[in-house]
């Protein structure tokens, strides 16, 4: 009867787990169709104003993992300049925090030539950004002192971890403007 219960008890968990994780990967999937949808059609940069013509982004910062931030890019350079508190002084319009131990481990990108580079420690961020009328993002990558690394880069993709390890990747092309959610691995 305990074999029983033990097995009924890891089972539960593991469900549990893989729901939490795949309810964070649709999250993140849904907030990069919304900055896309947001910089494709017309969306105010701020509230109350009258400025239409801004692109919009979405931005993974891996020092502050359990977040990621919509953003209106007001200054133009593609990139957020923006802070973590999101109150409407800067470019963010939108904090998200990741459940249930959910966390972004890493993002790679993918060079026009199909070269893959992942970064965890080694880079801050990564923003996408899309810009009027393409449903395609700019794809940019920053190291921590906030230096672009050069691409250019045509896919994206957000490693989405689990506290037991359960990965989750949500890939975004240049070409096409697609997102995708996967659970089998992109990346080494």
């Amino acid at each position: 009867m305990s074999i029983i219960t033990l097995l009924i008890t890891f089972n539960n968990y593991r469900f549990n787990n893989d729901l939490a994780i795949q309810t964070a990967a649709s999250e993140v999937s849904l907030a990069m169709r919304q900055a896309q949808s947001f910089g494709f059609s017309a969306k105010q940069a701020q509230t109350g104003s009258t400025d239409f013509s801004k692109p919009y982004g979405i931005v993974f910062d891996l020092q502050n993992p359990k977040n990621f931030f919509i953003y209106s890019d007001t200054n133009g350079d593609r990139a957020y300049n923006g802070g973590t508190v999101c109150d409407g002084s800067d470019e963010c319009r939108e904090k998200s925090t990741l459940r249930s131990g959910i966390s972004v481990q890493r993002v790679c990108a993918e060079y026009m030539n199909g070269t893959l580079t992942c970064f965890s420690g080694g880079a801050r961020y990564l923003t996408l950004t899309y810009v009027r009328p393409n449903p395609e993002p700019v794809i940019k990558v920053f190291n921590s002192s906030n230096v672009e690394i050069t691409g250019p880069w045509k896919t994206a993709y957000v490693e989405l971890v689990s506290q037991s390890g359960t990965r989750m990747y949500v890939v975004t092309d240049y070409f096409s403007g697609q997102i995708v959610v996967q659970s089998t691995p992109v990346i080494p």
